[in-house]
């Protein structure tokens, strides 16, 4: 059985500046003391097709925790943009905030990001660079992507199988699957147009 149950994460400014920090709470609970580090990341999604264009905006490591629900407020910068193609900065992207136990991955919600131009000027005539300053950043925080993985909360036993949790080493599928063309479009829906 799970160790730990991540009950909420609720996404704060979900529509602001492209340059300023994302902002998560989050609540969960420990269901047992637990032995081993938990693990907080916020990752920016840098390009669709690339996993290893990822950026881990924040990370955080917990120790020592005991039973009782808990919460805080998870913080990231806005991502180094020198390290995305200029091409994949303005459009839908995603952000995960993810869990590990053990250094094993085993809970992460992803939201779909659209970052565009408010003035109709630059959406209508985009500029070649980038202009940081004048993107709006756009969380769909309404359609959060939970996922949950299998893993093995102690040395001596197998993953855990409870419904809904994929097999552990999915991770990469999962991301995969998020950021398909075909996600992309259903998420530019949502946000009124198609991915740039």
């Amino acid at each position: 059985m799970s160790q730990v149950n991540v009950i909420n994460v609720i996404a704060h400014n979900a529509k602001a500046p492209f340059l300023t920090p994302l902002s998560f709470e989050i609540f969960f609970e420990a269901l047992q003391p637990l032995r081993h580090t938990l693990t907080w990341r916020i990752i920016y999604i840098g390009q669709a097709s690339d996993s290893g264009m990822d950026q881990i905006l924040e990370e955080a490591e917990m120790e020592e925790i005991q039973p009782g629900q808990m919460k805080f407020v998870f913080e990231g910068q806005h991502p180094d943009t020198s390290k995305i193609q200029e091409s994949e900065i303005v459009g839908v992207t995603g952000v995960l905030v993810t869990c590990s136990y053990n250094q094993q991955e085993f809970f992460r919600v992803g939201y779909y990001v659209n970052n565009y131009y408010e003035n109709p000027e630059l959406a209508e005539n985009p500029p070649e660079r980038p202009l940081l300053d004048q993107l709006t950043r756009h969380i769909l925080v309404e359609k959060p992507r939970v996922t949950k993985f299998q893993i093995q909360w102690e040395p001596t036993q197998e993953p855990v199988v409870e419904e809904g949790t994929l097999l552990p080493g999915s991770q990469y599928k999962d991301r995969h699957d998020m950021m398909s063309s075909g996600n992309l479009q259903a998420a530019a829906a949502f946000f009124g147009g198609a991915p740039q």
